[in-house]
């Protein structure tokens, strides 16, 4: 095998796990805007009556809801929130609830830390190979992984919005293996925060971000592609003139 066509080789190789890395990426950073941010969930538990379905107000809810999300965020001692139900104060949290709200802790934790690693790897790789004048080759690999994308995302959103017991019950299944996330609604208060709801219009919210951010991305790469094409064109015609 000759040097030229293992470079060629290794040049594809680093696109495609550029490309892999800034999906990757892409799809954390969307979820951490759409799913961690208080005002969203409060607006979507207000929508499906959680406060009424707890007999707590609109505030101690919203309260509740802000005080949790600055916790997964940034876990910080015990979690200890309490409100008013039948003019008696109560705690909120259950133990099971404050195990699994532990469990997103930890997994918001991990998916930080993965992407505080994997977003100055893949600005490194792209950043090298357009160094090494294969902008051109990134550029198709990413626009050619958009198709998978787009299949992968079709085929996830029809099947939240066919079956979303089924999609959240397999997604609380892949990322939580041990069975605390099955909650009580009669007694677990921590489950009527997460209405089904939720997780339909957070995937729509999801992939109008993924959409939009994928939408320019492309854009840039199309750019890039018929740049680089037209430069090209002046350089043969040159050569012919010589010839």
């Amino acid at each position: 095998m000759s040097s030229g066509h293992f470079c060629k080789t290794g040049y594809r190789f680093l696109a495609a796990a550029a490309v892999v890395l800034f999906h990757g990426a892409a799809v954390m950073l969307s979820f951490y805007l759409c799913f961690l941010q208080g005002d969203f969930l409060k607006r979507e538990c207000f929508q499906n009556g959680a406060d009424q379905e707890l007999g707590v107000s609109k505030e101690e809810l919203g309260r509740v809801v802000d005080e949790m999300m600055a916790w997964i965020r940034k876990p910080d001692g015990e979690l200890q929130t309490e409100v008013t139900v039948d003019g008696k104060s109560v705690p909120f949290f259950r133990d099971r609830d404050l195990q699994h709200l532990a469990d997103i802790a930890d997994k918001v934790s991990r998916g930080r830390m993965v992407c505080a690693l994997i977003c100055p790897l893949t600005a490194a790789v792209v950043c090298y190979l357009v160094k090494k004048g294969r902008g051109r080759t990134l550029c198709r690999a990413y626009l050619l992984s958009l198709a998978v994308v787009l299949l992968t995302a079709g085929g996830i959103g029809i099947w939240l919005m066919a079956d979303p017991v089924g999609f959240i019950r397999a997604f609380h299944r892949l990322f939580f293996r041990n069975g605390l996330w099955i909650l009580n609604p009669a007694t677990d208060m921590l489950i009527h925060l997460f209405p089904e709801s939720l997780f339909q219009d957070g995937g729509i919210r999801l992939a109008a971000e993924l959409g939009l951010f994928h939408l320019l991305a492309a854009a840039l790469a199309v750019g890039m592609l018929v740049r680089k094409k037209g430069e090209k064109l002046p350089h043969k015609k040159s050569m012919k003139h010589k010839n």
